[in-house]
C-alpha cells in the first residue's frame, strides 16, 4: 500500500506539481534545479549518517525517520520562499537516504537470499504500476482542487504511509540482531580454495 500511495500522490506532487509551482511562484527552472540539487545534498549527508545509525527496530526507524520528509511539500503548498524549501529538501534527502539504508539492510537480514528478488518485485509492483496513473492524474487533480491542496494531499499520503507501515505488528516485531557490535569494522574473510 505504501509504494502505491507514494506513486499515486507523493511522486506526482514532486515531479509534476513541483516544477509547475517553481515556474509559477519561484522563478522557474533555476529555482527547481536548486530545490532538486539540495535534495541531492541531503541524500549525500544522509548516506553518511546512515553508516552510523543502528536502531533496535530497523523497519520502524526506517519509516519514522521520514516524518520530516513531507515538510518540503507543505512549504511548497503554502508558498514558502526558496531558501526554506532548500533547507527542507536537504532534510528530506537526508531522511530518505537513512530510511532506504535501514530498509534495505532489514530486508537483507530478514529475507532469505532466494526470496529477495520476489520481495523486491512485490514492493515495486505497486510503485511502477501506479506511477504513470499518478502522473497522469496530478494535473487534473490540481485543476479540480487547486495546486496547493494537491500538494497537501501528497504530504498527507506520505504521512499516511508512515502510519500504515509503523502500525503493522510484523514491522514492529523485526529487531536488529542482539549482541552484535554493528559499529565495529568487520574483517574480510578470505576463503581458501
Amino acid at each position: 500500500i505504501g509504494e502505491t500511495l507514494y506513486s499515486l500522490f507523493v511522486m506526482p506532487a514532486i515531479f509534476v506539481l513541483g516544477p509547475f509551482v517553481a515556474d509559477e511562484r519561484l522563478g522557474g527552472a533555476t529555482a527547481w534545479a536548486t530545490i532538486i540539487a539540495s535534495f541531492g545534498v541531503g541524500l549525500l549527508g544522509g548516506g553518511l549518517v546512515a553508516m552510523r545509525v543502528r536502531p533496535k527496530r530497523p523497519l520502524v526507524a526506517a519509516y519514522l525517520v521520514t516524518l520530516p520528509f513531507p515538510l518540503w511539500l507543505i512549504l511548497l503548498a503554502v508558498g514558502a520562499p526558496l531558501w526554506s524549501l532548500v533547507g527542507a529538501c536537504i532534510l528530506a534527502g537526508a531522511v530518505i537516504a537513512i530510511s532506504q539504508a535501514l530498509l534495505e539492510t532489514a530486508i537483507t537480514r530478514n529475507v532469505p537470499p532466494e526470496l529477495r528478488s520476489r520481495a523486491s518485485s512485490y514492493r515495486l509492483l505497486g510503485s511502477l504500476s501506479c506511477q504513470p496513473l499518478g502522473f497522469a492524474l496530478a494535473g487534473p487533480i490540481a485543476a479540480a482542487v487547486g495546486t496547493s491542496p494537491a500538494l497537501w494531499l501528497g504530504a498527507f499520503a506520505a504521512l499516511s504511509n508512515i502510519a500504515l507501515v509503523v502500525g503493522t505488528p510484523s514491522v514492529r516485531a523485526i529487531r536488529s540482531p542482539p549482541n552484535e557490535d554493528l559499529l565495529a569494522p568487520r574483517a574480510l574473510r578470505v576463503e581458501s580454495a
